[in-house]
């Protein structure tokens, strides 16, 4: 909540100071590594990958 009350000289704004805590199931095939995040400007971007997307490399074997 922002309360402005602007005046001649000055503006007075109020904010909510606290803490925020908020937990989601992301897939049982996402990896703690793979999962990214950022804050700026008071904005949080969390990355977390697609489940399907750690393709295993393929291995070919040499037929003789």
């Amino acid at each position: 909540n922002v309360d402005e009350k602007k005046d001649l000289h000055y503006v007075k704004r109020e904010r909510f100071l606290g803490t925020c805590a908020r937990s989601f199931f992301v897939g049982e095939e996402i990896a703690e590594e793979d999962i990214k995040a950022e804050y700026d400007k008071g904005t949080l971007k969390v990355f977390v990958p697609k489940e399907g997307t750690n393709v295993k490399a393929k291995k070919y074997i040499a037929i003789e």
